[in-house]
This record gives C-alpha cells, structure tokens and sequence, in this order.
C-alpha cells in the first residue's frame, strides 16, 4: 500500500518557551531525528507540515507545506497533511520531537496497516502513541477537525476499525517537551 508520511512540525513549544524542534539535541537540532529516520523508508510521500522557515532547508530531502495558521492549534497541520497527501492508500502522521522513533516500529506500524487496512495506533501499557496511520477512507474526517485536536478523536469514534498494536518499550515514543526533557535523555547518553 502507498502510505504518506506527514511530520507536523508547525507546533508552538509553549511548554519550552522557544521552538525546540530547533535547539541542539545531541549534536543534532530536534527536528533532524525524525526526518533522518523516515527518509531510509520508502513512503508515497514525504512531507513537513511546518511554520518555521529553518525547515526549509530540508526541502531537496522531503516536500515542505507551510502552515501559517498554526495558532489554530493542530488540526492545521493535520489538514494541510491530509490535503497534500496525494493518491495514497493512509496517511502516518509523525510528531517531529520524537528523536528516538526508528525504522523497527514504523515498519511494524506499517505492516499491520498494509494486512488489515486499519486505523493503526501504536500503544504501551495501554496508552496510545504517535504515529498513526489512517486508510484514505477517513480523508473527509481528517480534513474537518478543528482546533488543538487531532487524529485521536477520530480513531475513538471507530474503535471497530481501529487496530492497536502493542509495544513493551516506550523509548521510540518518548517525546521533548520541556527543558527538564532534554537534560533527563540527554543525561541518560542515548546518543
């Protein structure tokens, strides 16, 4: 199945009081994990959905879609995504402040996505994470969310054609979002 990779990147770091997809994680900016990551995988489509003119520079790499309505929360980027997705079978959204997702649970993400054509929600200990794939077929509802809300609300409406697959390690998923974020996995050397 063709599936469209959408990394948001268009978020306002309130809790970081500065764009942390830009500040120096490791040795790399933030925002370079995620982006590193999914280009060793053949996605339909790679794009950033982003407000921030630095991210330009990754446009030879991935298709860059400006969003300059981010203050109406995430839902902006999640239609932008969603409208630019091409003739694809899903759409996988990817949040760009997870530096440790890896090519492992993408890939195991997307196999159960290509057998049962799912909502595919990655979990562990029974909390979803990002990212997740949703079949085409849902396009429409994506493109009327509103507002600080993104896809979860929909995969809650139609839990019977949803598919959770379950993780024991939450490192892919951890997500930076504060300072305290950034010197606790620094400090714990996984670079």
């Amino acid at each position: 199945m063709k599936i469209t990779a959408v990394i948001m990147c268009s978020g306002l770091s309130k809790r970081m009081g500065k764009n942390k997809l830009l500040m120096d994680f490791g040795g790399n900016i933030l925002v370079d994990y995620i982006i590193n990551t999914l280009t060793e995988i053949d996605f339909y489509r790679l794009l950033a959905v982003t407000s921030y003119s630095e991210i330009n520079k990754y446009s030879d790499r991935l298709t860059i879609i400006n969003n300059s309505e981010n203050y109406k929360g995430i839902s902006s980027s999640v239609i932008l995504g969603t409208n630019n997705c091409g003739d694809c079978d899903g759409i996988m959204f990817f949040t760009a402040d997870q530096p440790f997702m890896n090519k492992e649970v993408i890939e195991k993400l997307i196999h159960s996505f290509d057998k049962k054509n799912k909502i595919t929600v990655p979990i562990v200990n029974g909390a979803p994470q990002n990212p997740v794939i949703f079949p085409i077929r849902y396009k429409n509802e994506l493109l009327s969310l509103s507002g600080d809300c993104g896809g979860k609300k929909i995969y809650k409406k139609h839990l019977c054609d949803t598919e959770f697959i379950d993780f024991s390690d939450f490192t892919p998923f951890i997500d930076i979002d504060t300072e305290e974020d950034f010197k606790r996995y620094i400090n714990k050397g996984r670079f």
